[in-house]
């Protein structure tokens, strides 16, 4: 394994970990709240597989549930799922 392979590989999983997020984000503000929901849960899936391996404190973990838990869905806002 060439050197600082295993870091790379983080840092690509932590950003697909943050884009997704985002897009769940978005859709629990705009779209549709249970694609955004489903998208949460797979970011905090996919990270609770590598937080071992970040050391960060479980800063990202808490961001993510706690914006996972926040909010609820507007009146009339789809829910049909992604």
């Amino acid at each position: 394994m060439p050197k600082g392979y295993q870091s790379k590989r983080l840092e690509i999983v932590a950003a697909t970990i943050t884009i997704q997020s985002e897009w769940g984000l978005f859709e629990m503000t705009g779209g549709d709240w249970q694609c955004g929901v489903q998208n949460f849960d797979d970011a905090i899936a996919r990270l609770q597989i590598i937080q071992p391996m970040i050391n960060d404190q479980d800063n990202m973990m808490s961001f993510l549930v706690a914006r996972r838990q926040s909010g609820s869905p507007k009146l009339g806002q789809p829910q049909a799922g992604c």
